[in-house]
C-alpha cells in the first residue's frame, strides 16, 4: 500500500539546499499551527506537553516540517477547536467541517486518489479520536466490598 499525502492548494517553492536564504517562508500549514497555538496563549512547551512530544518538534512543525494529518487533527482538538481549523487557518479549505467536500472537489485528483485521500483521513480522524481517548482514560479504581 502507498500512501498519498493532503493535496496542497497552496504551494511555496523553497530551497531546500540553502535554508537562509529563505528564513520567513514557512508553509501555510506551519503558520496556522503557530497562529492557532498563539491564539489559545499556549508556549511551544505546554502544547508539546499536552500532546505528548517535546517542545522541538512543536518548533519544527512552526518552522517548515508539516505533520501527519492525523496529528493536525490532535492538535485541533487539543487546543480547543474543532476539527479542520488549523487546515481553515491555512487556507486548504473554507470551513472546519468541509475538510471531505475539499478533497471531494480538488480537480486535482482522479476519482480512484479521492478515495485513497478520503480514506486517509477517516482513519487519521480515528487514530487521533484513538489517541485521544487513550491519553484522557483513567485506570479504574478498585472498589471495596463489606463482607456482612
Amino acid at each position: 500500500m502507498f500512501a498519498v499525502a493532503m493535496p496542497r492548494l497552496e504551494y511555496v517553492q523553497v530551497d531546500k539546499t540553502n535554508p537562509r536564504s529563505h528564513p520567513d517562508v514557512v508553509s501555510p500549514i506551519s503558520a496556522a499551527i503557530r497562529k492557532a497555538r498563539e491564539e489559545t496563549g499556549l508556549t511551544q512547551e505546554e502544547l508539546a506537553h499536552l500532546i505528548g512530544k517535546v517542545q522541538s518538534t512543536v518548533q519544527k512543525w512552526e518552522g517548515g516540517r508539516e505533520p501527519k494529518l492525523n496529528t493536525i487533527a490532535h492538535l485541533d482538538e487539543t487546543m480547543g477547536y474543532r476539527r479542520g481549523h488549523i487546515l481553515r487557518l491555512a487556507g486548504y479549505v473554507d470551513d472546519p467541517v468541509s475538510v471531505r467536500d475539499a478533497i471531494d472537489t480538488d480537480p486535482a485528483l482522479t476519482p480512484g486518489h479521492k478515495r485513497i485521500v478520503l480514506s486517509a483521513y477517516d482513519r487519521a480522524l480515528t487514530e487521533a479520536a484513538d489517541e485521544r481517548s487513550r491519553s484522557t482514560s483513567k485506570p479504574p479504581t478498585a472498589t471495596r466490598t463489606r463482607r456482612s
